[in-house]
């Protein structure tokens, strides 16, 4: 846990000294919705860039502003800012800090999901993930890192035959993202195969499909 605590925090503070660079010596065009809100994030260009395009929309949400169209992005991952800026005041760096954790904690249940490989192979995964040229989404005001992080959790209970479990968290996957919906079908497929599964069970295997 500490390497990936450590890998994630030096691509963090990569990312964040190239929006520094960039923003230091480009222009930028600003050509999405509500530029203008980057200002009001209270935080230095470079860091608000981490919140553009749909981080802009996710923390409009997040302050209760809900406006035409803004539906298409799920509930889940707003209301997490808008809980967490209750403590630090700031939606910009809670979002942050939610895909941050959220991504240190994805990679974490990868990691123990691919327990049958060797260990250096396992590694290998978790770097690539980590340094492929757009993984900086996760680390962004995207819901990729809070998506990821749960389905890794959701396969890694299957995998342990956690099937409450599973579905509990296929749930919030599809509060965060329209895709957790289909997670609905790998672990209707395990209870499928486990002959020891009651009726009551299948009722369970459907939670994924009722956050969307």
């Amino acid at each position: 846990m500490k390497k990936i605590l450590v890998l994630v925090a030096i691509k963090f503070l990569l990312l964040l000294g190239i929006s520094y660079f960039v923003k230091s010596h480009f222009t930028s065009i600003n050509n999405f919705s509500f530029p203008d809100e980057l200002t009001s994030y209270g935080a230095p260009n470079f860091m608000a860039a981490f919140a553009n395009f749909d981080g802009i929309h996710y923390i409009k949400i997040a302050r209760g502003e809900y406006y035409e169209f803004s539906q298409v992005f799920f509930p889940f991952f707003p209301l997490l800012i808008m809980l967490g800026s209750q403590v630090i005041s700031s939606h910009l760096v809670t979002g942050l800090l939610i895909s941050n954790v959220c991504f240190t904690l994805g990679l974490y249940f990868l990691l123990k999901l691919l327990e049958d490989l060797k260990f250096k192979e396992r590694w290998w995964v978790i770097f690539f993930i980590a340094t492929f040229p757009t993984s900086f989404f996760f680390q962004t005001i995207y819901t990729e890192s809070l998506f990821f992080m749960f389905t890794m959790i959701f396969f890694y209970s299957l995998k342990r035959n956690k099937m409450y479990t599973a579905a509990i968290v296929g749930f919030f996957a599809s509060l965060t993202r329209f895709i957790g919906f289909f997670l609905i079908v790998p672990l209707l497929i395990h209870l499928a195969v486990n002959k020891k599964n009651k009726p009551r069970d299948y009722l369970i295997g459907l939670l994924p499909g009722l956050g969307c």
